[in-house]
């Protein structure tokens, strides 16, 4: 299936943004032409922890971050459906 954005959006992205952003829906668009690629992916989750001390009180504290990561892997044409 191919899918197609409007020349103006397209414009307006580059101009703006230097590019067309990528979808959480798997599809990549050109920046040019607006044509749809269909994205692979790796999803994974990581923590970061790290001891951080209080400036008032001088204590110390453990204090974590999680982050939700997708790294695009691989790009393959859409095919197109008649």
């Amino acid at each position: 299936m191919c899918k197609a954005l409007s020349v103006e959006y397209v414009n307006e992205q580059i101009e703006e943004w230097g590019k067309i952003e990528e979808y959480d829906d798997g599809i990549s668009y050109c920046p040019y032409c607006g044509y749809a690629h269909e994205l692979d992916c790796e999803d994974w989750h990581e923590t970061f922890e790290d001891e951080t001390q209080c400036c008032e009180c001088g204590k110390s504290y453990l204090e974590s971050i999680e982050l939700d990561c997708r790294r695009y892997t691989t790009t393959k044409r859409l095919e197109v459906v008649e």
